[in-house]
């Protein structure tokens, strides 16, 4: 943004002719004599006239901040000896601060300046987040300018460029740096934690992230974090047993006022079972954070179960929906809840052959329906498959192939878009150093129809483990995988519009890890945010780690153009 003064203008003569003193400074009556004419106190202006001027860059990766996101700017006048700035105060003791909301170019004048003295003007853009201002300006040099008032009467109505650049952050962490440890206590050795997954509970602006714990004999437990990040009380147990429970999802309903938690249990011996458990939308001291006891869902022998996926579903009688690959049929099983979490009807089992696998499932709130994604292999080739499944889960739709080739498919996630009644499937394709995330839109209902199949992972070297969330501000998706950096592994992300497309290229979101892995993504309606978390390297073994996205660009709509 540049600033231009003008002696022209005296928009803020009224307001600041009040006698302004300078802190640290009497007010004096008379002033020594200079070589040139010299003026009486208090008589010099300066006026600044607003222009955005260009962006900080921070990352070639995100959008920067633009002069139509500015909500707010604010104008502060001070004095300057050596490099100690002293706020200006007006007669009353008030900082002398010119706040604007509107017409962020139009000319501000500060009078009954003194002479003698070095002002700094510095300029401050905000913009609004969660009803409050959040600064989106530099503070360092190209954001105000120095202007000397000497008793030479030309140097006492001025003229200068104030230069206030825009940060550059389209996506950021806003706690613990880049990014911050999710437990109050780093994991023992032995004893890993990993992988994570993280649902919203919009009425309270919260999320839960479960997670395997290793400190017995493997469990899942949780976390409650406020939307910034913040811990609230104690990670609690969910599911314990004499053998391993692990491969954690979780979603929340708003329909059921509660979250819902879904794994593999091996609990019984011989027998994996895949159980659910609900946990209370919101923490009460005193109280257990479950609702009811662990639920069998389903389950078959000799380590049949596996890779559980849950919906929440739009009706209130059949809350929840559970998806999960059966080693010992080779079908995909379905499985809708009742309001207590338990079966409601008959399991629905289809295809029934070995060759099917990672389920992912999504509802779209709009429409009521689920699609369902998995991956499929025949003889020759493989390819990802969507289903469309009614609302209440009573019929299938007809099988259709995304990316169909000889090259593998695993780590299928998929997210919903009510707003254009699409889903987006994300999957790993390939092996090792060569392998890719891609996407493709599937649109909701009838004949499915495909949008072209995106690779977002460009220039990753083998990449893996995508997860996908949906941002219904701005009617974008994002993507988080895992890919090598170097010689460590970090997780990386890619905004995609509403069609697909990849806004601005990949950029990353762990840097101090050595292997982080299995991300997860939750978006936040109520501040327009996201959370990224994900397994990582932590001083003892295998921990978690989250960061915090902030959406600080919006991707323009058809037909839109970028506002002045």
């Amino acid at each position: 943004m540049m600033m231009r003064f003008s002696t022209s203008s005296r928009v803020l003569a009224a307001v600041l002719a009040s006698s302004l003193t300078v802190a640290g400074v009497a007010s004096c009556a008379a002033f020594p004599a200079g070589p040139a004419a010299v003026a009486e106190a208090d008589t010099a202006s300066v006026t600044v006239s607003p222009r955005f001027d260009g962006f900080a860059v921070q990352s070639t990766d995100v959008a920067p901040f633009e002069p139509w996101h500015v909500t707010k700017l604010e104008l502060a006048l001070f004095t300057v000896v050596g490099s100690t700035e002293t706020a200006v105060k007006t007669a009353a003791g008030a900082d002398v601060v010119v706040t604007r909301t509107s017409g962020y170019t139009a000319p501000v004048t500060f009078n009954h300046l003194r002479y003698g003295n070095t002002y700094r003007i510095r300029a401050t853009a905000y913009r609004t987040i969660n009803s409050a201002y959040q600064p989106i300006s530099t503070t360092d040099s190209s954001s105000y300018v120095d202007v000397v008032v000497t008793a030479d009467t030309a140097s006492l109505n001025q003229t200068h460029a104030l230069k206030v650049k825009l940060i550059d952050r389209g996506l950021s962490a806003q706690f613990g740096g880049p990014e911050a440890a999710l437990n109050a206590a780093p994991a023992q050795a032995g004893e890993p934690r990993t992988a994570p997954a993280i649902a919203h509970n919009e009425e309270d602006n919260q999320y839960l992230v479960v997670w395997e714990d290793a400190r017995s004999s493997g469990d899942i437990y949780g976390q409650r974090l406020q939307a910034n990040g913040t811990r609230i009380g104690s990670e609690f147990l969910i599911a314990e047993g004499i053998a391993a429970q692990d491969q954690p999802a979780v979603t929340y309903s708003a329909a059921q006022d509660c979250y819902f938690v879904v794994w593999r249990d091996n609990r019984v011996v011989g027998f994996t079972g895949i159980y659910g458990q609900k946990v209370t939308r919101t923490r009460v001291e005193g109280t257990s954070d479950l609702s009811g006891s662990n639920l069998p869902l389903g389950g078959g022998l000799l380590g049949a179960c596996r890779n559980p996926a849950v919906a929440a579903g739009k009706s209130g009688t059949m809350p929840f929906v559970v998806a999960w690959k059966d080693g010992l049929t080779g079908a995909i099983d379905l499985q809708p809840l009742n309001a207590a979490g338990s079966p409601l009807g008959a399991l629905s089992r289809y295809p029934d052959w070995d060759t099917i696998d990672s389920p992912a499932l999504a509802q779209d709130p709009a429409s009521g329906s689920f699609l369902l994604a998995y991956t499929e292999q025949d003889t020759s080739s493989q390819a990802v498959v969507g289903r469309f499944v009614a609302s209440n889960v009573s019929n299938v739709g007809t099988r259709y192939a995304m990316g169909t080739s000889s090259a593998s498919k695993s780590g299928v996630a998929v997210a919903a878009s009510p707003q254009a009644s699409t889903f987006l499937v994300a999957w790993r394709e390939g092996s090792g150093s060569g392998a890719t995330i891609r996407a493709c839109l599937l649109k909701d209902g009838g004949t499915p129809a495909a949008g072209p199949i995106t690779s977002v992972s460009v220039g990753a070297v083998s990449p893996g483990a995508p997860a996908v969330a949906f941002n219904r501000t701005t009617g974008e998706f994002l993507i988080t995988w895992i890919a090598q950096q170097g010689g460590p592994f970090r997780v990386h992300a890619q905004r995609l519009s509403a069609t697909g497309a990849p806004i601005g290229g990949n950029f990353a979101l762990s840097f101090s890890g050595t292997f982080d892995t299995r991300p997860a993504v939750a978006y936040n309606p109520v501040s327009n945010q996201a959370f990224a978390v994900w397994q990582a390297a932590g001083a003892n073994t295998a921990d978690l780690a989250g960061r915090l996205l902030d959406y600080f660009a919006r991707p323009l709509l058809a037909g839109e153009v970028t506002p002045p």
